[in-house]
């Protein structure tokens, strides 16, 4: 566990927002799951106290499991074990309290994927990709509406822990976006804790600023006085990290979303003096040129045959691996 790299998160940059004129849109969205207090962290990432929390964390998710079985969720921080209910977990969390979870809105929030969701269809109304969907492979690029493409890239950092800008449309986010559109309110706790699980089995340590979170609403920690190392901390998903990732242009100064599709780097400056090839440069020959030719063509194939293979699968509601 010490050797596992610590993933650092982003935090909303509302500048960015309103720059972007989709403010009211993401509050809206946002609010339409009810995860305000999710989305507002930013807090830094602490080396021992991430460790800690990952070496003791166990979440025993059984068929029979609900809001109120005891000790389903368990770890230590700084010296002290908890074993909490998915309701108890949540109210340690800080984002609910015990008055919110009595009632029913809280009480019928989703734990799991609803039947409803159908990502091979919705994928389709709310993209402008022609392929089926496919959690590995599609983009969040070709997402119609830019707040989305917003909200998908703080999750990917946030919830999945990539700290790529490869936009891959995992089936957690889209599930989570899907929420939003229709108000549907899901069970931060629960989640949560099957992302930590799952992050365990991984070898990499995600979340850390949520792990801060936890520690400092159970009174645990004092940011102002602690000795621990601090691994990183959260950077803002400003102007500056869309641009870097193609999902904004700038024009005249002034950002602007990108057009629904594949993603376009922006270009890097020219170096203006001539250099020598670098070490690395292949230099192209008939054998080469040929290999390139037949690894494209081969490549080629392999995407077709691809495709069918996720339109029978769509046909047939057979999801893939």
């Amino acid at each position: 566990m010490c050797r596992y790299p610590i993933i650092p998160g982003k935090y909303v940059d509302y500048d960015a927002l309103n720059a972007l004129n989709i403010c009211d849109e993401f509050v809206a969205l946002v609010d339409g799951i009810g995860w305000g207090g999710y989305f507002h962290v930013k807090l830094p990432v602490f080396i021992e106290l991430t460790r800690e929390f990952y070496t003791t964390f166990k979440f025993n998710k059984t068929k029979d499991l609900t809001l109120t079985s005891p000790d389903v969720v368990k770890f230590r921080l700084m010296g002290k074990e908890f074993s909490y209910s998915i309701n108890q977990f949540n109210v340690a969390l800080g984002f609910v309290d015990n008055d919110y979870v009595q009632t029913d809105e809280y009480s019928n929030s989703c734990c799991d994927y609803l039947r409803d969701f159908c990502p091979y269809q919705i994928w389709k109304t709310i993209s402008t990709d022609t392929t089926c969907y496919h959690p590995s492979q599609s983009k969040s690029s070709y997402l119609r509406e830019p707040v989305l493409k917003y909200i998908q890239h703080f999750l990917a950092y946030n919830y999945s822990g990539r700290k790529d800008s490869s936009g891959t449309f995992t089936k957690a986010e889209f599930y989570f976006i899907w929420c939003m559109q229709n108000k549907i309110k899901a069970n931060l706790g629960i989640w949560l804790a099957i992302q930590f699980q799952s992050a365990s089995n991984k070898k990499r340590l995600i979340l850390g600023s949520y792990i801060t979170q936890l520690a400092v609403s159970l009174k645990l920690l004092n940011l102002s006085n602690t000795n621990m190392h601090i691994a990183c901390h959260m950077e803002p998903l400003d102007i500056d990290c869309l641009h870097r990732m193609g999902i904004v242009t700038l024009k005249h100064g002034r950002p602007t979303f990108t057009s629904p599709g594949p993603t376009v780097q922006p270009k890097k400056r020219k170096r203006r003096d001539m250099e020598e090839p670098s070490r690395d440069t292949t230099l192209s020959t008939p054998e080469t040129s040929n290999m390139h030719s037949f690894s494209r063509h081969f490549e080629d194939r392999l995407n077709r045959i691809e495709s069918k293979l996720d339109r029978i699968l769509a046909h047939f509601h057979i999801p893939p691996d």
